[in-house]
């Protein structure tokens, strides 16, 4: 009788095959002297299958208190951005303003964007006009950041126009908007509306670029929904904002685009560049003061 074969029948692992006419009692006593010796003899393995999976489970709890109790990694705090040209030497603090993210579309082939995200005027040697604009969410309670750096002495015939509003994306062509030219025949700043191709000024500046063969100009702008114009600016001179204007004018009163444009000759086309062009829209409406009608003899 081949016992181990008995013992490996699933349907008869603990029994002996019944011999014919084998009483009870003997088959009992066969069991024990051939079927249990064998079962015995494999314990060893099972006990040691036991330890091996008993190993096993002590040392993933082990581990998993380990991961547990090991604190964690902490990230490096990324390393402070190192001043630009657009910091420095103007004294107007900006971190807690939340500025929107610009899209700049249009004659991109005459602008280049610098590693710090100065755009540089970078045409060809000729005469002319390139512009960027931008995709601008709402002029309503929208403030515009914006820094110009000329390597020449702006005129006429040399400058650069910021558009705050526009309803064009076309800056060269007619629109309905508002702009800050840079330069022109008094060397000052000029704050422009313009309706169609017709432009009407609003306000300038002193002469304070007369004579300065490379200007630094940094501007603020605020217009709070009812079409209040707050706009300062600093220069390189002094850190001191300047006030350009402060008033209301509401001829347009809604815009699609911001933008820069600028107006060159050939020795110039190179010399234009645009270290600032932000847009927020952290601003508090002007309170206006209501006239009160005046009754004799009241208070």
């Amino acid at each position: 009788m081949d016992v181990q074969k008995s013992l490996n029948n699933p349907r008869f692992p603990n029994k002996l095959p019944r011999k014919k006419g084998e009483k009870i009692q003997d088959r009992k006593s066969r069991f024990l002297k051939e079927v249990l010796p064998l079962s015995l003899t494999s314990l060893p393995d099972t006990l040691r299958a036991m330890k091996q999976t008993c190993f096993l489970l002590i040392l993933g709890v082990v581990a998993l208190i380990f991961i547990q109790c090991t604190p964690p990694e902490f990230m490096e705090e990324p390393e402070e951005a190192s001043p630009t040209e657009d910091t420095g030497w103007h004294a107007v603090i900006e971190e807690a303003t939340a500025y929107d993210t610009l899209s700049w579309q249009g004659e991109t082939g005459k602008f280049r964007l610098t590693d710090n995200g100065t755009i540089r005027l970078n045409d060809s040697l000729r005469t002319g006009s390139a512009c960027l604009y931008t995709p601008l969410r709402t002029p309503n309670r929208t403030g515009w950041v914006m820094q110009v750096n000329c390597s020449f002495n702006p005129s006429a015939r040399n400058h650069a126009r910021l558009y705050l509003m526009s309803t064009s994306a076309d800056l060269n062509g007619p629109l309905n908007g508002y702009f800050l030219q840079i330069g022109g025949a008094e060397d000052c700043i000029y704050f422009y509306c313009q309706t169609g191709k017709k432009i009407r000024l609003l306000a300038q500046s002193e002469a304070f670029m007369r004579g300065n063969t490379s200007p630094k100009v940094r501007l603020h702008v605020q217009r709070d929904i009812l079409g209040y114009f707050d706009i300062t600016y600093t220069t390189t001179e002094s850190s001191d904002r300047h006030t350009l204007c402060f008033l209301r004018d509401t001829t347009v009163t809604s815009a699609a685009y911001s933008g820069i444009l600028c107006i060159y000759t050939p020795g110039n086309s190179r010399k234009m560049s645009f270290p600032t062009f932000k847009i927020h829209h952290q601003v508090t409406d002007t309170q206006e003061l209501k006239p009160v009608k005046y009754v004799p003899g009241k208070s």
